[in-house]
């Protein structure tokens, strides 16, 4: 729901896999929050979607885009950037980071050490030289030097 979509379809899904198993009280809360979203109720939303948001990132999302809707940019931006530290490489995430950019007006870094992995994976000036040169083709077998990152 956090990008669209056919609210009634979505409901009828929601209904329709409830016969089956029933949700949780932060599930609920999360979709009734969300097509409150979609109804224009972004006070309801908000009611629905605070009290799980601490443990449930689609409600902790919701919330965000609750109190952008009601004019609390900065716990909007809280949200937001909470979201996209906890989900950096996810949809969702890279979704909150852009809102986030649109409220605070600038790129935030939501990696703390993304300069780490940012230098542990750049290609060796040489070897982009030679790519560059155009030397010919050449066959060449990469190792790591670590398997894993740490900070």
């Amino acid at each position: 729901m956090w990008l669209g979509g056919d609210v009634d379809f979505a409901k009828a899904q929601v209904d329709a896999a409830t016969v089956y198993a029933p949700l949780s009280e932060a599930a609920r809360a999360r979709f009734d929050g969300w097509f409150a979203l979609r109804a224009n109720d972004p006070a309801k939303a908000r009611e629905l979607l605070a009290p799980f948001a601490a443990t449930d990132t689609g409600a902790q999302l919701g919330l965000a885009v609750a109190d952008a809707a009601l004019g609390d940019q900065k716990s909007a931006a809280r949200g937001f950037l909470a979201v996209a530290r906890a989900n950096p490489s996810s949809a969702i995430g890279l979704w909150s980071r852009d809102r986030l950019r649109k409220i605070v007006g600038k790129d935030i870094q939501v990696v703390e050490v993304a300069e780490s992995v940012e230098e542990a994976a750049a290609l060796p000036s040489e070897f982009l030289e030679l790519m560059r040169s155009g030397a010919g083709r050449l066959m060449l077998r990469i190792y790591p030097r670590e398997s894993t990152i740490s900070a």
